[in-house]
């Protein structure tokens, strides 16, 4: 499932909080950013890891192994980096918090549910936790709309490959963090721990 992210930095790694050889996952996160919406729908699109960039809202998912029956936090880290917070939020429609945001009487916004499946309507009072996302449209969602549903575009930033036969003994797995004994169709792949678009 799905759930939000904003940095003020780019990481270098990712690990579990509870995981005390603090073993590097970040090419186990997969990471959206904002495209468009429409009255129903709000539609991301896939980036690679390497072109993630600070003060940029994200949706991000986990596609690692582990299995866990409650939510994992995890811990985002790089090094060498001081880094001034001046404003609280960035982006217009599909925007970030490195603060509390307290939803107000009267505003209308929408934030990710648990299940990380959609976009629900913040009741008032509702606090969404710094380094987080909102979505706040200001044209196509009116006060009486619940909830949009999360759309996903096949627009990519990531360069394609052509027969990449090089990396047929690498560790292959797919977009859901499945291992994949060979390649048979042109898609999305995780080889050696890096993201590749495969053309076959």
């Amino acid at each position: 499932s799905y759930e939000t992210c904003i940095l003020p930095f780019v990481p270098m790694r990712a690990y579990r909080a509870d995981d005390a050889a603090k073993q590097d996952e970040w090419n186990n996160f997969h990471f959206e950013k904002y495209l468009s919406h429409s009255t129903t729908e709000v539609t991301y699109s896939p980036i690679a890891n390497s072109s993630f960039a600070s003060d940029i809202p994200y949706l991000m998912k986990y596609t690692g192994s582990h299995t866990a029956a409650t939510k994992v936090d995890y811990y985002f880290e790089t090094d060498n980096v001081n880094v001034p917070i001046v404003d609280d939020v960035y982006g217009n429609d599909w925007t970030g918090c490195y603060r509390p945001h307290t939803v107000a009487a009267g505003e209308v916004i929408y934030i990710i549910n648990f299940d990380g499946t959609m976009l629900q309507k913040a009741a008032s009072g509702l606090i969404v936790p710094p380094f987080h996302c909102y979505f706040f449209p200001s044209s196509g969602g009116g006060s009486g709309i619940k909830g949009f549903t999360i759309g996903h575009s096949d627009e990519t930033e990531i360069s394609p490959v052509v027969n990449d036969k090089g990396n047929k003994d690498a560790t292959l797995y797919d977009m859901t963090g499945r291992k994949v004994d060979k390649i048979v169709r042109s898609g999305l792949y995780i080889i050696g721990g890096t993201k590749r678009y495969i053309t076959l």
